[in-house]
């Protein structure tokens, strides 16, 4: 850098801000109670909503009763997120939304609605990490295999390395090699081709198996045909949000 465009601070007693104290604009405000935050501005109509949610990792909903909670005074509305027979794939899931004029109501709410949940098996891994002494894959990779490491960024020299080593169960031609990083391409044109292995067992399936004798059925996952059986899923919530939007005629404030 040219000695001419060095910058000096001034000196001290020269400067405006650094250095200096300097007072909050908001400060005498916050300090007194006097700040206006979020929470505290109430549009007209405004209503507090939360969710009934499943105390269980993998659940199947039997019954739901919202009479309680819908006769409680201060309750605008009450709506089923989840039918009964619904499946439920994880802890925290929501099953019934609830609105109310305020924060104490709708909690009291909450508590008032009993579900009945037919429990099902789940897998808990009590471990930080998987065991260290799996043996390695050496099966040939699918083409899943390669968007698999892919979409998990595995490096490229890696990824050239397992498919010279392992080969390939497809042919080149199946691959979008237009769309794949050189090396890899060239690796994927001349890389051996095998048949199908049948997969070494994921390494949490002997714990699945051990505890709960099922190991397919101890790691259920939902599965969806199409993307419109996600949406269809996601849309129950948001259609009972937007239902109890009507009520309250303005926002919602969503409590837990």
């Amino acid at each position: 850098m040219p000695a001419e465009d060095k910058y000096a601070y001034p000196p001290a007693d020269e400067r405006t801000y650094v250095g200096r104290r300097m007072g909050r604009v908001d400060g005498t405000a916050k300090s007194t109670g006097h700040a206006k935050y979020t929470y505290d501005y109430n549009a007209k109509g405004l209503l507090y909503g939360a969710f009934v949610r499943s105390p269980y990792a993998h659940a199947r909903i039997k019954n739901i009763n919202t009479s309680e909670a819908e006769k409680m005074s201060g309750v605008k509305a009450v709506e089923i997120v989840q039918k009964p027979g619904s499946e439920i794939y994880w802890a925290g899931d929501e099953v019934v939304a609830i609105a109310a004029v305020d924060e104490p109501t709708v909690r009291d709410a909450v508590r008032a609605v009993k579900v009945d949940y037919e429990r099902l098996p789940h897998l808990v891994i009590d471990s930080e990490e998987p065991p260290h002494n799996i043996p390695p894959d050496t099966s040939p990779l699918g083409l899943d295999d390669l968007e698999d490491m892919a979409r998990n960024q595995v490096p490229t020299a890696q990824m050239v390395k397992e498919i010279n080593e392992r080969g390939i169960t497809f042919k080149p031609e199946e691959a979008p090699l237009d769309r794949m990083p050189a090396d890899i391409a060239k690796a994927v044109k001349s890389a051996k081709q095998k048949p199908a292995e049948k997969k070494p067992p994921a390494w949490y399936k002997p714990a699945a198996a051990e505890t709960q004798g099922d190991a397919d059925a101890a790691f259920q996952l939902p599965t969806w045909s199409s993307r419109k059986g996600f949406t269809d899923y996601r849309s129950s919530r948001i259609a009972a949000l937007r239902r109890m939007a009507l009520f309250a005629n303005g926002p919602i404030v969503i409590t837990c």
